[in-house]
């Protein structure tokens, strides 16, 4: 990530409420993406430990999306997920002012 992107003087310098508005979604992403192979590593540790207790945990490649870890054990269909280990990462930055939800409590 490169952290000087995110500065104190670069959102102080952004010109309006989208551009920080996307500059915040940018920082949430580019953490959420440092985050995942972190927690990735570690669920992979956890699901061995299980599987070593009579588990059979496979990671689940059907899930795509960056902020989740999936691992999943099938059924002999192979198409249902049985006894599940999952986690979800959720990533938030802002500034007062910039959020809808800013606007709405304000009203």
């Amino acid at each position: 990530m490169k952290y000087e992107k995110y500065s104190k003087k670069y959102f102080e310098n952004c010109a309006s409420k989208i551009e920080t508005s996307n500059l915040l979604r940018d920082l949430d992403s580019d953490i959420a993406l440092e985050l995942k192979s972190t927690i990735a590593k570690k669920m992979e540790e956890i699901v061995s430990k299980l599987n070593q207790q009579g588990h059979s945990l496979k990671q689940n490649v059907d899930i795509e999306d960056f902020d989740e870890t999936d691992f999943c054990e099938h059924h002999d269909d192979e198409e249902s997920c049985g006894f599940r280990v999952g986690s979800t990462t959720t990533v938030s930055s802002g500034y007062y002012g910039v959020s809808e939800l800013d606007s709405e409590s304000e009203q």
